[in-house]
């Protein structure tokens, strides 16, 4: 009896051992995977990071992008590559107070021959940050478009109407009912240089923005001013006054939705005195066609120009458009006048959500008349192959 006792409690024992040997080996039950989850309080594409109530956007696009031109004064290069990348970051977080933003693009771009001068082949490497901004309470500081334009065309070209000029700015943006929205904004005036012995790194203020927009359901619109102080030389005595110009701005952009989804008209005014970068052309021709030709001892004035710019796109189906655009601006001095007008076309095919291919084909006249000299007048032809794509 007592053999048959120690016989079962030793069983018991050795059992109880190896069960728990047993236990020991089997995993611990690990942490619960948190995953991303998606944040459609912003729209599509945004993302919470893991752990933190920030919802996150990646955005990017790719472009190649190939450009012939046959003018005047150029027999050199006529053709050109370019190659562009961009990688954009954008996190809000919903606060007490509001929103709380910040975006972040970064561009890099490689271009060559057409792409560079007009005298000589000009292989370049360039990155910028094209965006860095910080948004909140109404306040938007950093580098951003700046608030003098209304940005809704589409040109290739370079030149011409585009998507605005990045400036670094602090500006503080007031909304009211109705879809108005009142933004005062001080911009870096460097940025903003005007024509004459203008030295732009010597400033004692930014520039002064002032923008009145309403966005309805028709479209939208924007009367912009803009005030800029230069710095002037006296090319005699070489002494240094300061002086005011100012720039004025009209953009509306109606929708067309009756003809076809997506199908819109744009336009835009500008008149400057002693602000030419603010005119409606990108690359301010008006402003470097007088710098070229004038000698400082005559046009050490604030220069008077203005301009205007006008587009339509219209889908033909909703893998095909086309958009006609075009702008007119003319620059004047006591002794000089200038004169430039651009008009283009462009045919995009979308065969897929985010990709476009297609063609523009632009014509270009400039116009320079000097008092005592003889006028000079060139025209211009330009054509653009563009692959992007878009995420």
């Amino acid at each position: 009896m007592k053999l048959a006792k120690s016989l079962l409690l030793g069983s018991a024992a050795g059992f109880v051992m190896v069960a728990g040997a047993q236990a020991a080996d089997l995993p611990v039950k690990a942490k619960a995977v948190e995953y991303v989850k998606v944040c459609s309080t912003y729209g599509a594409g945004f993302f919470y990071i893991p752990g933190t109530d920030t919802c996150l956007k990646i955005d990017g696009r790719v472009r190649a992008e190939y450009k012939y031109v046959d003018w005047d004064y150029a027999d050199d290069y006529d053709l050109g590559f370019r190659g562009r990348g961009r990688l954009g970051i954008d996190a809000r977080t919903a606060t007490e107070y509001g929103t709380l933003r910040a975006y972040a693009r970064y561009q890099f771009t490689v271009s060559s021959g057409a792409y560079g001068t007009w005298s000589e082949s000009l292989d370049t490497g360039a990155g910028v940050v094209d965006r860095a901004f910080v948004q909140f309470l109404g306040i938007t500081a950093g580098r951003t478009v700046s608030f003098f334009d209304f940005s809704e065309g589409q040109n290739w070209g370079g030149t011409g109407y585009s998507d605005g000029k990045v400036t670094n700015v602090l500006a503080y943006t007031a909304t009211f009912g109705d879809g108005f929205a009142l933004t005062l904004a001080l911009e870096d005036a460097p940025r903003r240089g005007t024509l004459g012995v203008d030295h732009g790194a010597y400033y004692d203020v930014p520039d002064i923005v002032l923008a009145l927009r309403a966005d309805q359901s028709w479209g939208s619109a924007q009367l912009s001013f803009a005030a800029h102080e230069g710095q002037w030389t006296d090319p005699a005595t070489l002494s240094q006054s300061d002086d005011w110009g100012y720039a004025v701005g009209l953009g509306v952009k109606i929708k067309l939705d009756a003809l076809a989804p997506g199908d819109y008209f744009h336009f835009n005014a500008t008149y400057t005195k002693g602000a030419t970068n603010y005119l409606v052309n990108d690359a301010a021709g008006a402003a470097s066609a007088l710098r070229d030709y004038i000698a400082p001892s005559v046009y050490d004035e604030q220069v008077k120009a203005w301009g205007v710019a006008a587009g339509i796109q219209h889908w033909w189906s909703p893998q095909f458009y086309s958009y006609l655009y075009g702008y007119y601006e003319s620059a004047d001095l006591d002794v000089a006048d200038y004169t430039e007008y651009k008009i283009a076309l462009q045919n995009t095919w979308v065969p897929v959500k985010g990709l476009i291919m297609g063609l523009e084909l632009a014509y270009v006249y400039d116009k320079l008349e000097i008092t005592g000299l003889p006028k000079i007048d060139e025209k211009g032809y330009e054509a653009i192959i563009r692959i992007q794509r878009d995420f």
